[in-house]
């Protein structure tokens, strides 16, 4: 089942998610991951500074990485 999830989840968040939240929020497409890394990248059409985009970037690490770790601590691995 999880697997299913990630293989049908990560294409329907990039091809389909994505490309939505400029229509809704300009600003908000900054500090998506993608948004933040094209940024970083030096990429135009961003608002964002490359150190801000660092920043957003590592926010996301983070809280990617806490989840993790309180999902893999709640599983039973008998």
């Amino acid at each position: 089942p999880e697997q299913v999830t990630a293989v049908v989840g990560a294409p329907v968040l990039i091809f389909i998610v994505q490309p939505l939240i400029p229509a809704i929020d300009e600003t908000a497409a900054d500090f998506t991951p993608m948004g933040a890394a094209s940024a970083l990248a030096g990429r135009g059409g961003s608002n964002l500074a490359s150190g801000w985009a660092m920043l957003v970037l590592l926010a996301w690490t983070a809280a990617l990485l806490t989840a993790a770790v309180f999902a893999d601590g709640r599983r039973d691995l008998a």
